[in-house]
């Protein structure tokens, strides 16, 4: 075993045709055993991860070992695997996801990118740690950081009801130094406000400082979280309205109609603490639009009964 260790830690691709023998030894009752073997798979795992991918499982029980060296090279067999092989890897992600609050940092950072590796490609593995994943994002490593945003994001895409726990600590991300940090951020939270806006109201005046975005996607996600909010609790987006006024003259036709249907939630619940012109939102919509020219006649008809701000 030792020999084949070297040989694999030298030359790994000399060793990968004997993976799957390599596999029984990684549960061995001797230590020694389990180390020399776990050493040596993730070494064929970086050269050739498909033939490491049958020894996922026993390398996630080998994930709470009290050796330290058997779990940071376990670990990184993991991710080299969830890497090119995402599915092949998702049954360890219960088992990555209790290194994620590591002292170790290397295992901690190689856990998070395999999670991450994981959730792009299969997020439905992913929704059982999205609070271990959630911690993340206040971690001092900026790699841990933005992993643990993308897997909170490849979630919130797909299952938004499952991310809605890792609201608080996505709203702070809006306000770090850290722009591919915020730009998942504010992704995550337009997922979240479609299934529990009230959940986002307090990151509203975050979001009001990416309406201006030049990243459309950035402005556009923002937009749209803050409309869901509108749509649930328009008294939430009245202190932002001011923000949405100078979108209404932008050349981005989605962009306005994503301030419109905003400020048009507002007018219906709040017509005093409206400000534009009432003749501001119709000629915006298309005649297909039935339904928001109806919510639109229905904020002007409100403000006009009361009195305007014009």
């Amino acid at each position: 075993m030792r020999a084949i260790t070297e040989i694999a830690e030298e030359s790994p691709e000399d060793v990968v045709s004997v993976a799957d023998g390599l596999v029984p030894l990684l549960d061995d009752e001797d230590e020694h055993v389990r180390e020399r073997a776990v050493r040596a798979m993730a070494a064929i795992a970086t050269t050739s991860p498909k033939d490491a991918a049958p020894a996922v499982t026993a390398l996630g029980s080998l994930l709470d070992s009290d050796d330290g060296l058997v779990r940071k090279k376990a670990v990184c067999a993991l991710m080299e695997v969830a890497i090119a092989r995402p599915k092949d890897a998702a049954p360890a992600v219960t088992a990555l996801g209790s290194l994620l609050d590591s002292d170790d940092g290397l295992v901690r950072k190689k856990a998070v990118r395999a999670i991450a590796a994981v959730a792009k490609n299969s997020p439905e593995d992913v929704v059982p740690v999205v609070d271990a994943l959630s911690l993340c994002l206040d971690a001092n490593e900026s790699a841990v950081r933005k992993n643990a945003a993308c897997a909170i994001t490849d979630v919130a895409k797909n299952f938004p009801d499952a991310a809605v726990s890792a609201t608080d600590p996505l709203m702070r991300c809006l306000s770090v130094d850290d722009v591919y940090l915020q730009e998942k951020a504010v992704r995550s939270i337009a997922e979240i406000a479609s299934v529990s806006p009230e959940t986002v109201v307090p990151a509203v005046d975050s979001l009001a400082k990416f309406f201006d975005s030049d990243k459309p996607y950035v402005q556009e996600n923002s937009l749209y979280a803050a409309s869901e909010v509108a749509r649930a609790v328009p008294e939430a987006v009245i202190p932002v309205v001011g923000s949405l006024l100078p979108l209404l003259d932008t050349d981005d036709v989605a962009v306005q109609k994503s301030a419109i249907r905003t400020i048009v939630s507002v007018a219906l619940y709040s017509p005093t603490g409206m400000a534009p012109p009432v003749d501001s939102f119709l000629p915006r919509f298309s005649a297909n639009e039935l339904a928001d020219q109806k919510r639109a006649v229905a904020a002007i008809a409100a403000m006009i009964e009361a009195p305007l701000r014009i």
